[in-house]
């Protein structure tokens, strides 16, 4: 009984919690879109990047709502399970309303999330980003 307070303990500290290992594939490719948006230069205008986080909000709603929906049945415990509860209100099945729900959601997440990197890699000193090689594809130009 101890141990296993003490382990939920340790999760809870960490911030890693067990029941979101089934989203780690989804956090990889919201990684890999990231990275290859960055390579194709696309972080240089605020617009670009505000285009690119939309996108990979889409993709990720796409993969993480199958996730949501056979894995914890719509429910996950966050915020945005009134949205899917909303949903379900009005008639769709699991899928569907956890689909809707993501694609209402998760591209202004991304969004908003990408704009901030953007935000706070410009604010770096230039001899800070010159350090890095692909430094040149996130430079406002």
């Amino acid at each position: 009984m101890r141990q296993h307070g003490v382990r939920r303990s340790i999760w809870g500290r960490t911030g890693l919690n067990p029941a979101y290992a089934p989203f780690a594939a989804v956090a990889a490719v919201i990684g890999v879109l990231a990275g290859l948006f960055g390579q194709a230069g696309w972080m240089r205008a605020w617009w670009k990047v505000l285009l690119a986080g939309l996108i990979t909000g889409l993709v990720a709603a796409a993969i993480s709502a199958p996730i949501s929906a056979y894995v914890f049945g719509g429910v996950t415990g966050s915020g945005t399970d009134v949205v899917t509860a909303m949903f379900r209100g009005i008639g769709f099945a699991i899928l569907p309303a956890s689909f809707a729900q993501g694609v209402s959601s998760d591209p202004l997440d991304k969004a908003v999330s990408f704009q901030v990197v953007w935000l706070i890699v410009q604010a770096l000193p230039g001899r800070f980003r010159a350090r890095f090689p692909q430094a040149a594809n996130v430079q406002a130009g």
